[in-house]
């Protein structure tokens, strides 16, 4: 599985060298999160899926998602923080 993180735009990049040596970082982040927000990370930034087939599948509210994805998306972003603080 490829490493994966955040960017200054919300967006999530893929097999980034300069986290290379933090191979576990992925799965150590996906602990904090709840199964409805890893589902709905992965639907949206590994699948792709929108936002509506997403509220489709999981049969919540567009809302719903919106707001699961932003909270796991900030859990994700202080997780990778503490990890890589100097």
């Amino acid at each position: 599985m490829p490493l994966i993180y955040l960017d200054d735009e919300n967006s999530f990049i893929n097999d980034v060298s300069y986290y290379d040596d933090q191979s576990d970082l992925e799965n150590d982040c996906f602990l904090f999160l709840t199964e409805q927000q890893r589902k709905i990370i992965v639907y949206r930034y590994i699948y792709g899926y929108s936002i509506q087939e997403i509220s489709d599948k999981l049969n919540v509210s567009r809302q719903a998602v919106n707001r699961t994805k932003n909270r796991a998306i900030k859990i994700i972003r202080s997780v990778y923080t503490e990890f890589l603080k100097p």
